[in-house]
């Protein structure tokens, strides 16, 4: 399937000296992220972003599809839904505060760790975590055409965080979570980058780890189709 790296449980490389000299910082690979976005205007000019489209999820050699929406305000407000044959989930979160709802029950208030978490969002482009006012960033180095950095949140989570190196777009975010059956690598993928409104945006999205995979087909736009009374649940 390519190219297999072995990391520890901390993301760090588990062997080997494995990383070239990337000749880079992390505000170098900010800078560059912005500017493979379509720089620096057009990605402030960004206010908000919904998505739309169908999802497919795999677990234990079963899938099922479903339909999805995202919706995202700067600067860290969002709203998802995922509506799945076994399980619908719908959850707000409108900058301060959070709502989970599972199954058409009522909106419950999120957890102060899952409002904490919820608060250290990268906001509308995930890899301007690189950089984040707050959070430590270091770039590892790069290898097989790729920039590794490593980042620690401001609740101190690291995560790892790549760019393709040719176009300097984030590829994707692996971070390791504390499970009941010990650590799990957890890796979001962004794939199918398309200039939408001025600006590249994934048009498919996957996360995966162990137990299961979930893909997201988007339908993405920019600047319209968001309300800030979407990032609350209806009273």
């Amino acid at each position: 399937f390519g190219t297999v790296y072995d990391y520890d449980v901390d993301l760090n490389p588990a062997s080997g000296d494995m990383y070239t000299d990337a000749d880079m910082d992390a505000e170098d690979v900010r800078e560059a992220y912005i500017e493979a976005l379509g720089g620096e205007d057009a990605v402030e000019g960004v206010k908000s972003i919904a998505y739309t489209g169908k999802v497919k999820m795999s677990m234990q050699g079963q899938s099922m599809d479903g339909d999805a929406e995202r919706k995202l305000m700067a600067p860290n407000m969002e709203y998802t839904a995922l509506k799945l044959p076994v399980m619908q989930q719908m959850q707000w979160f409108n900058g301060s505060e959070g709502w989970v709802s599972l199954n058409g029950g009522a909106p419950g208030a999120m957890k102060p760790d899952e409002v904490a978490e919820q608060k250290e969002s990268a906001g509308l482009f995930p890899g301007l975590g690189v950089g984040h006012e707050g959070w430590k960033s270091e770039v590892l180095g790069a290898k097989g055409g790729e920039i590794h950095v490593s980042v620690v949140n401001g609740a101190g989570k690291k995560s790892l965080y790549v760019f393709t190196q040719e176009t300097m777009l984030l590829d994707r975010i692996e971070k390791t979570e504390q499970t009941p059956n010990g650590p799990m690598l957890n890796t979001t993928l962004f794939k199918d980058y398309s200039v939408v409104d001025g600006v590249q945006v994934p048009a498919t999205v996957q996360i995966k780890n162990a137990m299961y995979s979930i893909d997201f087909a988007w339908t993405v736009a920019v600047n319209s189709g968001v309300a800030e009374s979407d990032f609350s649940p209806a009273k």
